[in-house]
Parts: C-alpha cells; sequence; structure tokens
C-alpha cells in the first residue's frame, strides 16, 4: 500500500478513539484532581503537625535549660523562683511555671508570689508519674487554670541530678497562643484548622474556638483521628457544613492538627478544570485530523527521493545531485547523505596515513613495543623487538614469543598476564628474555588496555626496556645496605663493651669516693658516656628506618597512662632546670588507642627533651588533643625556650641539624631526635609540625591516626583520680602527714586517705614535715603515721626520717619512692621507715598499709633489723652468678660491682671455658655475651640448658648489636632477659635479687 492510503485509515481509526478518550480523560482528571486535592490538604496539615513539635520542641529546650539552674542544685528555691520569672518574661506564652518533687508535691508556683500558698498542681498525677518512670519530657493534655480559669497545655520536663529525677519542672502555654500559632498557618482563605489533644478534646479552632474549646469536634474528625494517625476524608463540621477533612498527628506531643474545607469550594474548582480540559481535548482531536490530512500528502512525494539517495550512500556511489522537494527536513538529509558519503572516504584515507605513521614510529622507537588481540595471542611486534630476539614475525607472533622468556619466569610471568588481561587492568612486570646472542637480560614489561570507540575491548599494547643495568645497580645497593648494617652492628658492639668498662668503673668510683671534686669528675664522665650511648642508639634507630628495617608494632595502648609515664619521666630533668612540666588535656581523649607504644613514647619524649633542653625560663608543656572527626590524634610540645629563626626552620628536620653551632656548642645534642620523629610519625601514617619565633619558643605538634574510639577521658590522671582505682573498704581512723612535692602526687594522696577516713595534713618538703608534726604534738593532736616520699628537693625524705627519730618520732613512716630496686629499699629502713611502697602508687595497697600501722597489726622494724640494712652486702644473700664476657674490662667492672652488692661471681672470656666452670660451679644466673671469640652466644645458651643442675638458672643476654639484631635472634624459647651494654649494674642487680621482675622462662 502506498503512503497516502496509510494516511486515509489513520483519519478514520484516530477520529472516534479520540473523542472516546477525551471523555475518559475528562472522567480520569476529575477524580485524580479531588484526590490530589485531599492529598495537598493531608501535605499542609503534616508540615503544621512539624511545625507544632518545632514550636513545643522550642519550649522544652527553654525548660531543660532551665533544670541546669545552679539553685536547683543549691538548693535554693528563692533563687530558682527568681530565674523562672526572668525566663518567664521572655516567653509571654507561658501561663505559669511550676517546680514539683517526685511525690507531686509542688514547691514553686509562678502564679502566686512566692512564699505564699500554692495552688493546685496545673496537671494530672498521672503525667507526673509518667515523666518520673521514663525520665523524658511530656506534653500533657488540655487543663483549666486553678488561679486564672483559663486554658492551658501544661509542658512537662524532668530535672536530673546524678542520674536521678530530682523534680518535674512544668511550664502552662495558654490555650490563646495556641489560636495565634493556627493562625500563622492558614491553609486556604476558607479553610478551617483545628487542634486537638491527646484525647481528641479541642485546643484551639479557627473558627467559632471559644463556643468550641474544651469540648470534642464533629464526629467524622474526632473518629478518624482517634483511629489513624493521619488521614482525608469527607464529613460535616461542628455547625453541619460538608467538609472535606484532613488530620495529621504530632509525634513529638501526640496532638492532632486538623484542616476542614468546603466541599462546595473544592468541587467548584474541579467543575471548572473539567470544562476547560474537556473543551480542549477535543478541540486538539478535531485540529490534528485536519493537520495530518492536509500534510499527510506532502511528506508522500519527497520519500521515493530520500530512498534513493539512501541507497546510493549504502552502495558506496555518490549521492545524486541536491533537489528541492518542498520539506525542508528531507532536502537537509540528503545534502547530509551527501556530506557523509565525503566525509567517510577521507576518513578512510586519513586511517591508511595514521596506521602507516604509527608502524614507522613504532619501528624507529628505542623500545621494544608488542601488540596483542582480545583472545590474547600476540599479533604485531616492533622491528627493535624482532631485532633484540633475532627472530621473524612470523615466528613471534601468536605465542612464539614465550619461546625467548627465561624458562624460570615463564610461568609467573603468563600468570601475570592472564590475570590482568582478564581483568583488563594495566600491569608491569619483570622477567629475563633471551637476546639474539644468547644472552638473557631483565626486561620491565608494562601493558595498558586497548579500547576502541564505543568502548569494546580491542586487547592489549606493551613495551619492553632493557632494564639489566639498573637490576645489577639494585642489587650493588643492597649489598651496600648489608654490609653498612653490619657495620653499624660491629661498631655497636665494640663500643659499647668498652663504654660497659667505662660506667663500671664510674660507679665502681662513686661508691669509694669522698672528695667532692673527685666525685664531680667521675660523674662527668658518666653523663658523657651516657651521651655517646644516646648518640648510638640515634644512629642506629635512624639508620634503620632509612633503611626501612624498623617496624612498628600496633597493640592497644592506654594513651592517658603513656602521658602520665612521659612526664613523670621527664620531670627530673625539668625540675634539674627548675621549670614546671605541665600536662593538659584539650577536651576528651581516647582511653586506649592502636599504635606502637614505644616509638610514640620515643617521639614524645624527643620533642619534651628538646622543650627542657632548650628552654632557661618559664615552662614546657604537653598538650593531648583528639580531633574526632578525623580519628588523629594530636601532642603538642610547648616551650618558652629559644625559639628558632626562620632561616633554620627549613632544615630543621634534617639529620645531625640544630638551630646554629652556637647551640650545640652549648646546649648538646646530636640533631638526631627530631629527624628520628618526623621519619616515625610518617611510618604512624601522620606528621611534625612546628611554629616557632625566635627568643619566643617553640610549639611541636605530632598527629598521628588512631582509627575509631569507644571511652574517652577528659582530663589528665595526674590531676583527677583514676576512675580504675578502688579503695578498699576499709575506714581509718586516724591522722596522716602526706610529704610529697608533686602537687599532683599529694592531691592524690590526700584524695584517697581521706575517702578512707583519714584526716590528712599534706606538705610538700622535708622541712614543712618536721614542722607539722612539732605543731601537731604541741596542739595535743599529734600524727598516727607518715607517709614520705624520699626525693624531695632541699630536704630529702632519707635526711627527714633520720632527724625525726633522731627527735624522738615513734610512730610508723612509709617511704614512697620511683626506685625499684633491693638497695632502694634497704636505704629507707635503713634511714628510719618502717614500711615501703614504690610509685606509681597502689592505692589499695597503701590504704592497707595505713591500716595495719595505725591499728597495730604490723610488725615494727626493730633496730637489729634496721642494722641489718646497714651491713656489709657481703653479708647479705647472695646469687651465684656466672659472667660470660670476651671483653676482660668491661667483665671486671661488671664483677667487680655485682661483688660489692653480695654477689659470688666467676668469669668467663669464651663460650668453652664458660661451659666447664659452669659444670662445677652450677650458676643461678648466667649473664652471657652473644659475641664471644670461639662459639656463638646460643650455641653456648643451648649447651648450658642441657646440663643438669641448671633447670632454674636463669640466662641473661648481654650484646652491643642494634635493637633489631637482638629482636631477630632472640625469639621463642631462648634468653630469659636480653639486655644492651652497658648494662646499668643497679637495674641488674635488681633483678638478680629479686627474681619475680625477670620474666618467667616459657
Amino acid at each position: 500500500m502506498r503512503i497516502r492510503s496509510h494516511l486515509i485509515i489513520l483519519v478514520l481509526g484516530a477520529t472516534l478513539p479520540v473523542l472516546a478518550f477525551c471523555a475518559v480523560v475528562t472522567v480520569v482528571f476529575w477524580r485524580q484532581q479531588r484526590l490530589a486535592f485531599e492529598q495537598r490538604f493531608l501535605e499542609r496539615v503534616r508540615a503544621l503537625s512539624v511545625a507544632l513539635d518545632a514550636e513545643l520542641d522550642g519550649d522544652i529546650s527553654t525548660l531543660k535549660a532551665l533544670t541546669q539552674s545552679y539553685y536547683l542544685v543549691s538548693p535554693d528555691l528563692k533563687g530558682f523562683y527568681d530565674q523562672a520569672m526572668r525566663v518567664r518574661a521572655e516567653k509571654p506564652t507561658w501561663a505559669t511555671v511550676a517546680l514539683v518533687d517526685p511525690s507531686g508535691r509542688q514547691l514553686v508556683n509562678l502564679g502566686v508570689p512566692f512564699g505564699a500558698p500554692l495552688p493546685a498542681i496545673p496537671v494530672d498525677t498521672a503525667a507526673i508519674a509518667t515523666v518520673m518512670k521514663s525520665g523524658r519530657p511530656a506534653v500533657s493534655r488540655l487543663t483549666k487554670g486553678a488561679i486564672s480559669g483559663q486554658y492551658g497545655t501544661p509542658v512537662l520536663v524532668p530535672v536530673k541530678h546524678d542520674g536521678f529525677v530530682r523534680y518535674i519542672l512544668i511550664a502552662v502555654i495558654q490555650q490563646s497562643s495556641w489560636l495565634k500559632f493556627l493562625s500563622r498557618y492558614p491553609i486556604t482563605r476558607d479553610a478551617m484548622i483545628t487542634l486537638l489533644d491527646q484525647d481528641g478534646i479541642v485546643i484551639a479552632r479557627t473558627l467559632n474556638n471559644d463556643q468550641w474549646v474544651g469540648g470534642r469536634p464533629a464526629t467524622a474528625l474526632y473518629e478518624n483521628s482517634r483511629k489513624t494517625s493521619e488521614g482525608a476524608y469527607r464529613g460535616a463540621s461542628l455547625e453541619g457544613q460538608r467538609f472535606y477533612s484532613a488530620h495529621s498527628r504530632s509525634k513529638l506531643s501526640d496532638w492532632t492538627v486538623a484542616t476542614e474545607v468546603p466541599q462546595e469550594s473544592v468541587e467548584q474548582v474541579l467543575w471548572r478544570l473539567a470544562m476547560t480540559l474537556a473543551a480542549g481535548a477535543g478541540a486538539t482531536a478535531i485540529l490534528a485530523i485536519a493537520l495530518v490530512i492536509v500534510f499527510g500528502r506532502r511528506i508522500a512525494r519527497p520519500i521515493s527521493a530520500l530512498e534513493r539517495s539512501a541507497r546510493a550512500l549504502e552502495s558506496g556511489e555518490n549521492v545524486e545531485t541536491v533537489f528541492a522537494t518542498g520539506v525542508t527536513e528531507v532536502d537537509e538529509v540528503n545534502v547530509a547523505f551527501r556530506e557523509s558519503a565525503a566525509r567517510l572516504k577521507a576518513r578512510e584515507s586519513a586511517l591508511r596515513d595514521s596506521e602507516e605513521r604509527f608502524r614507522t614510529l613504532a619501528n624507529t622507537a628505542p623500545v621494544m613495543i608488542w601488540i596483542s588481540g582480545p583472545d590474547k595471542l600476540y599479533t604485531w611486534f616492533n622491528k627493535r623487538w624482532l631485532d633484540f630476539v633475532g627472530r621473524t614475525m612470523e615466528q613471534e607472533i601468536g605465542n612464539g614469543w614465550a619461546e625467548n622468556v627465561h624458562p624460570n619466569d615463564l610461568e609467573e610471568r603468563l600468570d601475570i598476564y592472564h590475570r590482568e588481561f582478564d581483568a583488563r587492568l594495566s600491569f608491569t612486570m619483570w622477567y629475563r628474555m633471551r637476546r639474539h646472542d644468547g644472552e638473557y637480560r631483565w626486561v620491565l614489561d608494562n601493558g595498558i588496555p586497548l579500547f576502541g570507540s564505543g568502548g569494546t575491548f580491542a586487547g592489549y599494547v606493551g613495551t619492553c626496556i632493557d632494564v639489566t643495568m639498573h637490576k645489577q645497580a639494585e642489587e650493588s645497593l643492597r649489598e651496600a645496605d648489608r654490609r653498612k648494617d653490619e657495620f653499624l652492628a660491629n661498631v655497636s658492639h665494640e663500643i659499647r663493651s668498652p663504654m660497659t668498662s667505662i660506667l663500671g668503673y664510674a660507679d665502681i668510683l662513686l661508691s669509694n669516693l669522698k672528695n667532692y671534686g673527685d666525685i664531680e669528675c667521675v660523674r662527668t664522665i658518666k653523663q658523657s658516656g651516657n651521651y655517646l650511648l644516646e648518640l648510638i642508639n640515634d644512629i642506629l634507630d635512624l639508620s634503620r628506618i632509612e633503611a626501612g628495617q624498623l617496624s612498628l608494632k600496633k597493640e592497644p595502648v592506654s594513651l592517658p597512662t603513656l602521658l602520665n609515664e612521659v612526664q613523670s619521666i621527664m620531670s627530673v630533668r625539668a625540675q634539674e632546670k627548675r621549670l614546671p612540666l605541665m600536662l593538659r588535656y584539650d577536651g576528651a581523649i581516647p582511653q586506649t588507642i592502636e599504635s606502637d607504644r614505644t616509638r610514640l613514647r620515643q617521639m614524645i619524649i624527643n620533642l619534651v627533651s628538646n622543650g627542657i633542653k632548650f628552654t632557661e625560663r618559664g615552662s614546657v608543656q604537653i598538650v593531648a588533643r583528639f580531633l574526632a572527626d578525623e580519628s588523629m590524634l594530636q601532642i603538642e610540645v610547648a616551650d618558652t625556650g629559644i625559639g628558632i629563626s626562620r632561616a633554620m626552620q627549613d632544615q630543621l628536620f634534617q639529620p645531625f641539624t640544630q638551630a646554629d653551632t652556637s647551640a650545640t656548642r652549648k646546649y648538646g645534642g646530636s640533631g638526631l631526635g627530631l629527624a628520628i620523629a618526623k621519619r616515625l610519625a610518617g611510618m604512624m601514617g601522620g606528621s611534625i609540625s612546628f611554629t616557632s619565633k625566635e627568643d619566643d619558643g617553640s610549639t611541636f605538634r605530632i598527629s598521628i591516626p588512631v582509627g575509631p574510639v569507644q571511652a574517652v577521658v577528659t582530663k589528665p590522671m595526674t590531676i583527677e583520680p583514676p576512675a580504675t582505682v578502688h579503695v578498699p573498704d576499709l575506714r581509718l581512723n586516724c591522722r596522716v602527714l602526706v610529704a610529697e612535692d608533686r602537687p599532683e602526687i599529694r592531691y592524690l594522696l590526700r584524695h584517697f586517705l581521706e575517702e578512707a577516713g583519714g584526716k590528712v595534713i599534706a606538705v610538700a618538703d622535708g622541712k614543712a614535715a618536721i614542722e607539722a608534726i612539732q605543731q601537731a604534738e604541741q596542739s595535743d593532736q599529734p600524727m598516727d603515721i607518715v607517709i614520705m616520699d624520699m626525693h624531695m628537693p632541699a630536704l630529702d625524705g632519707y635526711e627527714t626520717t633520720r632527724r625525726l627519730r633522731a627527735g624522738g618520732f615513734t610512730m610508723p613512716i612509709i617511704a614512697l619512692t620511683a626506685a625499684a630496686m633491693t638497695w632502694d629499699r634497704d636505704k629507707c629502713l635503713a634511714a628510719g621507715c618502717d614500711g615501703y611502697l614504690k610509685k606509681p602508687i597502689d592505692y589499695r595497697a597503701l590504704i592497707e598499709l595505713v591500716d595495719r600501722y595505725t591499728n597495730g597489726s604490723a610488725e615494727p622494724v626493730t633496730e637489729t633489723e634496721r642494722s641489718a640494712q646497714l651491713a656489709p652486702a657481703s653479708k647479705r644473700a647472695s646469687s651465684k652468678i656466672l659472667l660470660v664476657d670476651d671483653s676482660e674490662l668491661a667483665a671486671k667492672s661488671t664483677c667487680q660491682l655485682l661483688q660489692m652488692a653480695g654477689h659470688e661471681v666467676q668469669i668467663a672470656s669464651t663460650g668453652q671455658s664458660a661451659l666447664t666452670i659452669a659444670r662445677d660451679f652450677k650458676p643461678d644466673v648466667v649473664l652471657l655475651d652473644i659475641k664471644l671469640p670461639d662459639l656463638d652466644g646460643y650455641e653456648v645458651l643451648r649447651e648450658l640448658k642441657m646440663m643438669d643442675g641448671l633447670g632454674n638458672t636463669r640466662f641473661i643476654a648481654l650484646t652491643g648489636y642494634a635493637e633489631h639484631e637482638i629482636e631477630k635472634d632472640s625469639r621463642g624459647d631462648k634468653f630469659d632477659l636480653v639486655l644492651r651494654k652497658p648494662v646499668d649494674v643497679t637495674y641488674l642487680e635488681g633483678l638478680i635479687s629479686s627474681r619475680l621482675t625477670m620474666p618467667a622462662r616459657k
């Protein structure tokens, strides 16, 4: 059939359906518009319900703010009455405010003067009971005031203290304010709005408000509002008029907002819209039929011409000359066909030229190039590739290229290629490929996927570069790093061994010298030796970091404990320069974080050490801050020292760098601390930044991510008693004198002793302690016990105790000290103390110890026992120690110090001699140098452990190697403890004398 026949059928078939469709559309439109009106009213009352919630929430928020009044905590009802009156003056919608206790007894009512008889409670007791039980604010039903006789709506808010509801605060909102509220939100010009309480009683109504307030609404509205939280329906109003109604229930108050619009107003609008739509649809149908008839004939003629042009384009022939059809669009399509044909021919020619240029470029490129198809088979190689392997294109295409790959690398190379090919991902790989002369060369192969213009996958293209020289250079660098590590390890060992002798003999001299000048000389030697050791440790740490050999050990870390520990350690240095070292939390910080405890502590100590070193006056402060949005921990160390000049700030974090050479001469230091700290922060995923001004101090900031956290703390542990400390249920009945120079520890001691019932007097030094005891005895209120810090400035605890005993003071004295060695305990008892506690203080043990001494259950220290503490070391209980060290000087100094402590020591300089001596000597402790001239220290350890009679012997490794070498070799069932040289003999003797402090062998 021709196009004209189709147009005639189209006209006949379209006439009747169009008219029927117009009729159906008119009916459907009527119904849809009516539903749309109902939905629109429903959406508006929803919005009004939200506005109601916001209005009530504002009143609740004001009441909540009032519950925080200081006068409610005091309690000062008069002060609260005055404060509430001021708040009420700012809330004109409030009729009154009342305060009731949990029993429902009214305490305050702003409706009457303070102190006047109180009217009835403006709310029913059931609402008060509900708030008491839930502990949450509530909005009550409509009530009538006892004084004014006016309707109002009570809002109840609980007043909580210590987690319990102490009062109920009630604000009665005037009924008239709700009528004003409804008037602010008109729905339509003739719409009526009603506000109902929880029981469906009218609170306010925009029509005849005074007549219907306090009563029930229209029946349809009342029943529907009780059944559903929202809805739209038709019904009659209280005045008998037919209405479209919609209601929505408030989520906050459970009140209901409803609107009622006269049906005649809505349906009049619907009729006008329906008639307009029907008329428009009929006119449109008639016009469409006419246009089909008119334009159908004009379209039919040019179709044949357009068909001829399309066939010519498909066959590649020239499109016939442009002709006029009378239809502009058809003429434009004809011209477009002809131009497209010309462009296609030009594009084919350009594509052939581009392909030729690509082949020329690829064949002259200095790299090897390959191309593979979507089937993973290689389809092309450039001339550079073919010359490199000495093969032809026919030999290489497909999978022929694989014959050139080294057999040991082929499987891995194919796995990578196929895996990335299937995922359509780029790849980079290293493998060996045979050159034309038979030599295998390392190549770097980079492949990327190819996609066509429509996103169709077309295969891969890749380049290969001969990187044999690069590989050889990498191997040389690795060998150089290995030799450097060996060199540093040997240097560390060779320096630590003689330093053991130097520091050991310095300790021996200090225990024997009497002349003050000689003692200061030896102390200088020891300080210089310790500085040299710190320098060695810093150099080794920096070397390990730069070589990538330092690994972090993430573990749960108690952040407050770590900060407290740093403050405690560094306070000694700060006190030497008479500088306060303060710790402060800027907001809440995590209780526990995941981090490397040792390295985080090292960074903070480095910064605090620098702050103390470069500060002569003022203070040093540690500030901890947690950025919850970024889950970032920030530790700031701020000082008031010499600052850093702008010229030196750029190179501050470079190794061996200080602000200037004069600073190095004046303050000392290697300049490695900041370099190490910055690199450690980077390894943790964080950073270190600083701000500084010359002669005006510096602030360094560590920022590290810590991941999600749960519990937080808000104050430093040294200021507030730890929440985890539980004091035993003992009641003290005694007078306690606390002598402690640290204010935060003094506060904690007072807190726990007074909490247990003790009467505490706290002083800051020994002189004040003596004066306090004398004053107490003169006032006939003597002290029952003394808690004495042994390391106070000026007059320390030892001398204070001796003076008290010499003056006739016989009450118990308990020593507090940060030292944990046996010698220190003996020294305390010898000075006249009865008991001993080490820091950090176990407050449970403190209370129990005070209780034992004050109720007479503790045995007093006799003079015989006290004299025994002053006995020569040789008369005390000793251990049998085998010291194995090839350094004669280091062995002799360590041996002499241990013998001075009362131990029996034998020395062996080789592994074989150690085995020979151990068979007869049967040592309790073996101190074994890892590096011996004949046997490796671990071989000697294995032989010793197999000997009879050494089952309970403890084995301690002595080594001068770097830390990572120790960790590498000492894991598993080996040494009980590993110590780096030079060993602190005081610490070592404490371990030996008190076996409990040594880790048990596995």
